[in-house]
């Protein structure tokens, strides 16, 4: 069994990713979200099904089989396949019941990790530049920096806003959003999400030329800093791809995994 600091750990990691999902719908034209009794469902203004964007995160308070019912009710009525959270640290028949219809995306899941201590700002090196993110300008940059390093940088804006994020996202006051420029061209980003006392690290990205520099590392220790210089106690992200050896690094430690599931529409399995 969880230890009581594991709980709270985990706690956390879950309502700052409920409470993620919910910000992001709140700032796309067109979107929306729900939450039930352990439930969240938020469906974007795009289509495509970004795990961040048309997705269902179960808290484990309903009953497994009746919250996949629930979700894919709800995304029928939208015609579009979601990405569905399940928590691997919630003892329930989730799994199971979205094998027979669902794509596993990540065949281990996706980590979890989460540190108490603030890992302290790195050295800006020679021509880099850092700044939080205040300026309209400064916010399509973020968005650019993430559209290109996940290859798409030639994705037009307004398909890279409906499909990552709309830049109004960083526009709030519980958000401080970082940004390295190198000799004046922006390469690297990550974002500090606040609620209560918790902080989530999202959207870090760096362009494919700058990597290998330490800039990811760079703007991530500001994000966290940032993050607790505004009260947050827990820091919570999750991980993939080489981004897990930075948080490691910097004394995070995994706490849990998400398995996340692609499901089509009820109606092509026949189910409509």
């Amino acid at each position: 069994m969880p230890t009581a600091t594991d709980v709270d750990l985990l706690v956390a990691a879950d309502s700052d990713l409920a409470a993620a999902l919910c910000h992001f719908a709140r700032y796309s034209p067109g979107s929306v979200h729900h939450a039930l009794d352990g439930l969240v469902l938020v469906a974007g203004s795009h289509p495509h099904p970004g795990p961040y964007r048309n997705a269902a995160l179960y808290l484990g308070v309903m009953d497994a089989a009746e919250a996949v019912d629930v979700a894919r009710a709800w995304f029928q009525e939208r015609s579009r396949s979601f990405v569905f959270w399940s928590p691997q640290h919630i003892a329930s028949k989730l799994d199971s019941i979205l094998e027979p219809i669902g794509q596993l995306l990540e065949p281990d899941g996706l980590p979890q990790l989460a540190s108490r201590i603030n890992p302290g700002a790195g050295a800006c090196p020679d021509g880099v530049e850092l700044f939080v993110v205040t300026e309209p300008r400064q916010r399509e940059d973020f968005l650019a920096v993430n559209a290109a390093g996940w290859g798409f940088a030639d994705m037009p804006r307004d398909l890279a806003a409906a499909t990552f994020f709309h830049p109004d996202i960083l526009d709030h006051p519980n958000v401080r959003a970082i940004l390295a420029y190198q000799h004046g061209k922006p390469v690297a980003t990550a974002a500090a999400f606040v609620h209560d006392i918790v902080v989530g690290g999202y959207w870090g990205a760096t362009i494919p030329e700058a990597r290998r520099q330490g800039l990811g590392e760079l703007v991530v220790r500001r994000m966290w800093n940032a993050g607790f210089a505004m009260g947050a106690q827990i820091a919570v992200n999750q991980a993939s791809g080489s981004g897990i050896e930075i948080w490691k690094r910097l004394g995070f430690e995994e706490i849990t995994r998400y398995r996340r599931w692609l499901v089509p529409p009820a109606s092509a399995l026949g189910r409509g």
